[in-house]
Formats: C-alpha cells, structure tokens, sequence
C-alpha cells in the first residue's frame, strides 16, 4: 500500500514539474517580441515597373544610344520606375533593386538600385536612369528583373520586363572555302581531310551563329558543322574566334567515288545566310 502512495506523489509531482517547465518556456517566448514567433512582418509587395521604352535600335536611335569602339559596342540609357508597398510603411521600403540579363542566358550583366523619389502611405516609388552596354553581336530581348527590399531585409516578388535591341543586319560573307579538288580513296585503312571556310560579317564575327556545308549529291543531304574553337585535335582548327571555321573528316572505303558538290552555309543570328559550292573529285 505504501508502495504504492510513493508512486502516486512521484507521479504527481512530475506533472507538477512538467506543468513549470511549459510555462516558464511560454512566459519566456513571450517576452522576446523580436523573436521570429512574433515577428508578423510580411515582404514588401512590388506591384510596378515600367521603362521609358520597350525596344531600341542602336543604328537609328540616337537619342539614347551612345556607339563605342567603332560601332562595336553601345551605352544605352533607360528610364525605370517601379513602385513598392509594405505594410510597415512606404519608409519602411529600403531599397529597389534590379538586374539586367542578356538574351538566353540566366546570369545577370548588370545590377544596381533605383533612388527613392517619393513615399505614400503604405508605399514608395524609386526611380532613377539605368545606363548598360551592349554589344552589337548581341541583339535580341534583354530581361530587367525588380525586387524591392525592406529595412528587415525581407525581399518582394520579382517583376520583370522584356526589353528589345534592334539593329540593321548586314549579311555574313564566305570569303574562301579550302578543300582539295580531288582526294584518293585509299585501300585500307582511314585518310583525313581538313575543310575550312573563312568568314566575315561587318556586324562582327560574333554573330555569325554557325557555319556548315552538306554533300549536295548525297541522297539525304544533312548539315555538317564547322568549328571556329582552337579544338585541333578534335576539329582540325587551328585558333579560336579567327574567323575560320575547320572539320577534320575521314575518308576510306567505304566512300563511293564520283563528282560531289559540297556546299558550304554561313548564317548570322538575324538567319540571314550566304553560301559557296566547291565541287570535289573523289576516285580510286
């Protein structure tokens, strides 16, 4: 029976003990009102952004665009605003941040802030001119990301637009196309073959997208490319971004001989393309 009365206050006074701990954890959380349970802070929302212009031609635009370096190169100035709202206050908006990214790609080119012009209730408008550079090889939609962030560092939603550069295209040339005139199929074994073509574009060898050529006489014509990336051992060339674009080949045989047309393409990001047959005799 006793045994049993022992158990009965352990018990009891391990409640008793159970029932002091929670509330002194209680009491304690209440008394950090900076603590994340009572923080009822929430992001800054960003609701605008606007720029002074969807699209710019940097060969007819010359009120906002500056050419460098011979026309290689531009300074394009843009206006942006954007307006942001947190419910502790427009004062409460610290910054508004942005970032610019080039055609297809995921990595920013540029990032700054815009300056805070004026402040309403619960939100604040920045704005403020964005000066970047773009090269003339690089046409197409440029992305502008916003975000805006508050004195607690919490960060609103991104808001982005498209912004479009334009220019006159001019059309890629094939200067020269080196092959010889006539090849040997061997007996045995395996003999290579480099093909080169030179090519040119006053917009820039950069924009020329890819070179390639296809054996015209073949019964399914398929499009080989040409490399301009140093990779010599792979692709035969000897210098990358020369403006020569090379492919090692191999012929044995298996080859049939005959007259062959080749004809070599080059095409520039705008799919304006110029193209040169060389003709090729292949014999035993």
């Amino acid at each position: 029976m006793k045994n049993i009365l022992h158990v009965k206050h352990l018990f009891y006074f391990l409640n008793i003990a159970f029932l002091g701990i929670f509330l002194l954890f209680f009491a304690g959380c209440e008394k950090t009102p900076s603590g994340i349970i009572d923080d009822n802070s929430m992001p800054p929302f960003l609701s605008f952004a606007q720029l002074n212009r969807d699209s710019l031609n940097i060969d007819e635009d010359s009120l906002y665009v500056i050419p460098l370096d011979s026309g290689k190169k531009f300074f394009l100035t843009l206006f942006a605003t954007a307006t942001a709202h947190d419910t502790d206050g427009g004062n409460s908006i610290s910054f508004l941040h942005y970032k610019i990214f080039k055609p297809n790609t995921s990595a920013s080119m540029q990032s700054g802030k815009l300056k805070r012009t004026s402040v309403a209730n619960s939100s604040a408008t920045f704005s403020d001119s964005i000066v970047f550079v773009v090269q003339r090889t690089e046409p197409g939609f440029y992305q502008f990301q916003f975000t805006a962030e508050d004195n607690k560092h919490w960060i609103s939603n991104a808001f982005l637009l498209s912004f479009l550069v334009t220019r006159r295209n001019s059309t890629p040339n094939i200067d020269t196309v080196v092959t010889p005139d006539s090849i040997q199929i061997p007996s045995a074994g395996a003999k290579f073959i480099l093909f080169t073509a030179t090519v040119s574009d006053s917009d820039g060898i950069g924009d020329i997208a890819n070179v390639f050529f296809k054996n015209l006489t073949s019964s399914n014509p398929t499009n080989i490319p040409l490399f301009d990336d140093g990779l010599t051992s792979e692709h035969g060339d000897q210098l990358a971004g020369d403006g020569i674009f090379s492919r090692m080949l191999f012929i044995d045989s298996s080859n049939t001989p005959g007259d062959k047309e080749f004809r070599f393409y080059a095409k520039d990001k705008s799919n304006a393309i110029d193209s040169l047959s060389k003709f090729i005799s292949i014999h035993y």
